[in-house]
């Protein structure tokens, strides 16, 4: 351990989770080149379900370049996932856990060539695969591209995404003819603007539609050849504020608390990190014992995915917890009279204020947990939340008891701070109770058939 290591930080802390707790945080998830928005948030959220959006991902995904004989193993060893048979011109959803099952996080990993991937995600995975890296000894050549808010310059690649129902032909005006007809998260080429794009079969709402990557030199000829043919078509550019919103609803949870904070076994990691807080925590749900936080791949729902059959970190741990009391991911659509009432407290001078509901995205730190209750009992928790302007709907993303995981289950949300629990950085409020009820992951259907006819709204 040395005096400039993330364990020194945490060890001289009285409690780790009231220190995330009450470091400065904000719900902005802003980043340099990509405008919060390019016309409303809200009309830019009806552009992947109505039109076509074109969706930048250029500035906010960390890129780990692997290349070398050993780079397959070296996955291997630390990825839960489907991996053993893994070839070339194929993308697979990648997730890490420590040796005690729980998560690391996740990320997406291509297989761009022989002995040469991407792995591309938030902080968590990149950093702990490039820990590995650097402390052991593996037949690999590696390089990190970080987002553009920590990147010096330019990024190594742009990352376009158009989806929505007339991303088919959209892309196909920009390619000169049809889409190749290739499999869910199979790679190809295609020639767009006089250049070689890399182009993921990708899907979003029940629609086809691309992730398109290459060298940043190609970025703006791309775009302006997308927006060429796309805009007559309704191609709408789509800024952080909307974006945000989407992994609600396709019911992917990017962010959870790393399991990294008391294990001997990932005591390495804790002094290879900066002495600074590596997220903040938010929301009702205030343990003392941070491992509280922790989830499990069976808990997001990542459990079809494992493959127990092979070695890898974490693995004997899965195996044990297999068995276990479970927990499912799911939807939570929050009562609209509720919400109201949380607003109508700001302009009550008889008592505090709710919390602040910044509706777009319903977080106010990095990594967000609310109670979810079912009378006194806690059941859960509620991770992340949006409004969603088609559906005039708040909805969240929740990890909650099998039991409760049912649709039309009922159940409470608490949103604000308990008086005993308050962070240092909240402001002064009254912690509201929000009625909700239980929908699928992803939410869309259910929202607009069974939740719209079967629940007061």
């Amino acid at each position: 351990m040395t005096e400039t290591s993330f364990e020194t930080l945490i060890a001289d802390q009285p409690s780790i989770t009231r220190f995330l707790r009450d470091s400065p945080r904000s719900s902005r998830v802003d980043f340099r080149g990509v405008p919060r928005e390019f016309t409303h948030w809200k009309k830019e959220q009806h552009s992947w379900r109505e039109r076509a959006a074109f969706l930048d991902q250029s500035h906010h995904m960390t890129d780990l370049f692997l290349e070398g004989p050993g780079a397959l193993a070296f996955l291997q060893k630390f990825g839960a996932g489907k991996l053993a048979d893994f070839p070339v011109g194929r993308a697979r959803q990648y997730f890490a856990v420590a040796p005690d099952g729980n998560m690391i996080g996740d990320a997406i990993v291509f297989h761009t060539a022989e002995n040469s991937f991407d792995v591309v995600g938030v902080f968590s995975v990149p950093s702990w695969l490039q820990y590995q890296l650097e402390s052991g000894d593996y037949d690999v050549e590696w390089t990190l591209d970080p987002n553009s808010n920590v990147r010096a310059g330019d990024p190594v690649q742009y990352r376009y995404e158009v989806q929505g129902p007339k991303a088919k032909e959209v892309l196909e005006a920009a390619i000169g003819g049809e889409l190749p007809d290739i499999g869910f998260f199979h790679l190809t080429d295609v020639t767009i603007a006089g250049r070689t794009v890399h182009a993921l079969r990708h899907g979003m709402a029940g629609h086809v539609g691309l992730e398109l990557f290459g060298p940043w030199e190609d970025a703006v000829a791309v775009r302006e050849a997308l927006f060429e043919v796309g805009e007559p078509l309704g191609l709408t550019a789509v800024g952080t504020r909307a974006y945000f919103t989407l992994n609600i609803e396709s019911g992917w949870i990017p962010l959870v608390a790393p399991a990294i904070f008391t294990s001997p076994e990932t005591a390495g990691f804790r002094r290879w990190l900066p002495p600074a807080p590596i997220f903040t925590i938010g929301g009702s749900f205030a343990p003392e014992n941070i491992e509280d936080y922790y989830v499990t791949p069976y808990d997001l729902g990542y459990g079809k995915f494992l493959e127990l059959d092979r070695e890898f970190v974490g693995r004997d741990a899965l195996v044990a917890l297999a068995d276990a009391p479970r927990r499912r991911k799911v939807s939570l659509i929050w009562n609209q009279e509720d919400i109201a009432a949380a607003f109508e407290k700001s302009f009550d001078l008889s008592g505090l204020p709710a919390k602040e509901l910044t509706l777009e995205k319903l977080r106010y730190a990095f990594i967000h947990y609310d109670s979810v209750m079912a009378g006194e009992r806690r059941v859960g928790f509620s991770i992340d939340g949006a409004y969603f302007d088609p559906d005039r709907l708040v909805v969240s993303l929740a990890i909650v008891d099998e039991e409760f995981a049912e649709p039309g289950t009922e159940v409470i949300v608490l949103w604000g701070e308990s008086e005993d629990a308050r962070s240092a950085v909240s402001e002064d409020h009254e912690q509201v109770q929000i009625r909700a009820v239980v929908a699928p992951s992803p939410f869309s259907e259910f929202a607009r058939t069974t939740y719209r006819t079967s629940v007061a709204v």
